[in-house]
Parts: structure tokens; C-alpha cells; sequence
């Protein structure tokens, strides 16, 4: 009798796995932007986040090329990804806050040090 009943439990729990939302999953594409010392943009060079296009979801992302350099920065963003993404004045997605929408690119006005894209 308990061999049913056990069968029965197992065939439940894995019913249950398949009805629950799948964990949240990384984004494909890439955000591209300028960087280097603003004061000079005439020697910007072009960045692209990730090599492998796929952009962690609700993980705050440092711009590689300006990581711990209190010089320069990255500017005029450009999301090439399927979500939206948000740019950060500051190190650790702190400081004044800008949404950067699919597809959409931003001036150069538009300076960050670091983005985050929500799930």
C-alpha cells in the first residue's frame, strides 16, 4: 500500500514543478555606448556590453572600460537588447537614473558608469 502511495506523491510533485514559472533568464543582445574622458570626446572610443550578448538580468553591471577610472566615463548608450535597460551617473547603479527604451540610443549628454536591466 505505501508503494502507491509514494508513486502518487512523486507524480504529484513533478506536476507541480511543471505548472511553476520558469526561473528568470538572461537577455540576448548588447548595449553599445562611446567612452573615454569627456573632456575630449573627439577621442572616444566605441565599448559593447556583453562579448557574448546576453546581458545578466537584475545584476548591476559596471562599464568595463571605465571601471574604476574617476575620469572617465561612458556616454550616448544604445540598447540593441530585448528589454529596457537603465543607466547610472555612478559606480554600482547609484546616482541620477535614466531608462534607455529598446532600440532607443541617447545623446551624449547621456553619461553612465553603470547600467542594470530588470527582468
Amino acid at each position: 500500500m505505501r508503494l502507491p502511495r509514494a508513486a502518487g506523491a512523486a507524480l504529484g510533485s513533478l506536476a507541480l514543478l511543471a505548472v511553476l514559472p520558469a526561473p528568470a533568464h538572461a537577455d540576448h543582445g548588447s548595449i553599445t555606448y562611446k567612452y573615454g574622458n569627456p573632456a575630449f570626446p573627439n577621442q572616444a572610443k566605441t565599448g559593447q556590453y556583453p562579448d557574448d550578448l546576453t546581458i545578466p538580468d537584475n545584476e548591476c553591471i559596471e562599464v568595463p572600460e571605465v571601471e574604476g577610472k574617476p575620469l572617465q566615463t561612458a556616454w550616448a548608450p544604445k540598447n540593441n537588447s530585448q528589454s529596457d535597460i537603465i543607466i547610472y551617473t555612478l559606480p554600482e547603479c547609484l546616482g541620477v537614473q535614466r531608462t534607455v527604451k529598446v532600440g532607443q540610443q541617447l545623446g551624449n549628454l547621456a553619461q553612465f558608469k553603470s547600467f542594470f536591466q530588470p527582468n
